[in-house]
C-alpha cells in the first residue's frame, strides 16, 4: 500500500489542478508535477508531464486508483519519453 500526504513545509511538491467526480471516481485534468524520490540513499526529483489521477473513494474512507504521466529518461545519452503508470 502506498501513502501520500501533503506537507506544507515543501510547497515545491504541492500541485494544484482541476478535475471532475463522475460516479464516485475523481479524474483530474492533465497537469505537470514535480515529485521527490528516494533512491539508493539519495534524494532526487522527478518530473511527470501531463500527469493525471484517477481515484475511487471506498466506503471505509480509503481510496484506490492510479497516477499516470510521462517522464523523460536519459538512456545512453539520448532523451526518451516514457509513460509512467503507478497503481
Amino acid at each position: 500500500m502506498a501513502e501520500s500526504r501533503i506537507d506544507p513545509r515543501f510547497p515545491r511538491y504541492v500541485t494544484k489542478t482541476t478535475g471532475k467526480i463522475v460516479n464516485g471516481v475523481l479524474r483530474t485534468d492533465p497537469h505537470d508535477m514535480i515529485y521527490q524520490t528516494f533512491r539508493l540513499n539519495a534524494v532526487n526529483e522527478g518530473f511527470l508531464r501531463g500527469m493525471q489521477i484517477e481515484l475511487k473513494m471506498n466506503g471505509d474512507g480509503s481510496a484506490e486508483g492510479l497516477i499516470a504521466g510521462y517522464e523523460t529518461w536519459i538512456i545512453g545519452g539520448v532523451g526518451k519519453q516514457m509513460q509512467i503508470l503507478a497503481p
